[in-house]
């Protein structure tokens, strides 16, 4: 029997490529495989790791050396996630072995050659521990944003969706299990259906005919997506049957926007926020500032400052993190790359009013 240590890399939470995780972890369950607490006691090391942005690539990095140095002599090594396509020039440096990246999970079919497959979907293997528990419940993979700095769609690729009666009916069996809350996950699950003739507010709207007491959460959602359904989604957050959405805005200054190609202004990402207030008082928002792009004037970053102001009360969680050149983006390329030192220092300010913008008393 093979011994097998799955390695979670990953700083942040990362829902697509947990599912990642847990699928290579059912694989090698359905194989009779055993699965190792101790990579020193393991024949076999998967690491699943992260390159959305510089601090989690760095923790990723570390992972793997630490892997390296640990384990058997005679152990295998492979790593897989977003790092060995958003950044394999630096992985290579450390490591030679065998690397995937997140659209290639069913490579361990060949490498292994096991007699169960690598299914590319959701299992559910027990029931909800608590009514809180979400059950993740992947729609789609992969992008159509055209971001200048993104590594994301270069490691994963274009939208591929799953049909939707396979989502009802994961989400039902999710029901059966005694799971409340779901959360719609995807790298932009604004670009769900794109690929097969349908979209996001058609998948919502068939789920909400199963609703009963479930709750389902958008994980990730791109604000011009958003922005395009809202009008047809607004009766489901009405209903509260829309409890979550991930919005990543990265910047509060127009021209950045502009330069990042998002496709919106801070305007219409303060309307779309409103919107969703007006509908849904105690709907969860969650979103990203990314400081530091190139050519980012105190101005520009103070608009940002001035965005996190207008909205950061009726935001659960505000993530802050600093632009890094990805291999193959535009936006590496760009001139007016700001230095390390500036960025850092903006980064600290914009975390530490956040914090303070959160830490007071509503009212």
């Amino acid at each position: 029997m093979k011994t097998i240590f799955i390695d979670w890399a990953v700083r942040f939470g990362c829902p697509p490529r947990f599912l990642d995780y847990a699928l290579i972890k059912q694989y090698f369950q359905a194989n009779t495989c055993q699965l190792v607490d101790d990579p020193k006691d393991a024949e076999l090391i998967i690491a699943v790791t992260c390159a959305f942005e510089k601090e989690s690539e760095d923790f990723s990095i570390e992972k793997i050396k630490s892997l390296i140095k640990v384990k058997k002599d005679n152990a295998r090594l492979i790593i897989t996630g977003c790092l060995p396509k958003i950044n394999g020039k630096r992985l290579r440096k450390i490591f030679r072995g065998t690397t995937f990246g997140p659209g290639s999970l069913d490579r361990l079919n060949g490498i292994l050659k096991t007699k169960a497959k690598v299914c590319d979907t959701n299992i559910i293997t027990e029931k909800a521990k608590d009514k809180n528990e979400p059950f993740l419940l992947e729609v789609c993979r992969g992008c159509l944003g055209r971001c200048t700095y993104c590594g994301i769609r270069h490691s994963i690729g274009e939208t591929r969706s799953r049909p939707i009666e396979k989502i009802v009916e994961q989400f039902r069996l999710g029901q059966g299990q005694g799971y409340k809350i779901f959360l719609l996950v995807g790298d932009d699950v604004g670009c769900y259906g794109k690929d097969i003739g349908s979209d996001l507010a058609v998948l919502i709207g068939q789920l909400a005919k199963y609703r009963k007491e479930s709750s389902i959460g958008l994980d990730t959602i791109s604000p011009d997506r958003l922005i395009a359904i809202l009008p047809r989604i607004k009766p489901y957050l009405k209903k509260r049957f829309i409890n979550f959405a991930y919005l990543p805005v990265q910047s509060g200054s127009d021209r950045i926007l502009k330069l990042m190609d998002r496709g919106y202004s801070a305007g219409q990402f303060r309307d779309s926020i409103l919107q969703l207030i007006r509908c849904n008082p105690e709907i969860e928002i969650k979103t990203d500032f990314m400081v530091g792009f190139p050519g980012e004037t105190e101005n520009d970053f103070k608009a940002s400052l001035n965005l996190l102001m207008d909205f950061c009360r009726n935001v659960r969680i505000v993530n802050v993190y600093l632009f890094d050149k990805k291999e193959g983006t535009r936006a590496a390329d760009f001139t007016s790359q700001i230095p390390g030192r500036i960025k850092e220092e903006r980064k600290n300010r914009m975390r530490s009013l956040a914090e303070f913008l959160q830490s007071r008393p509503q009212g």
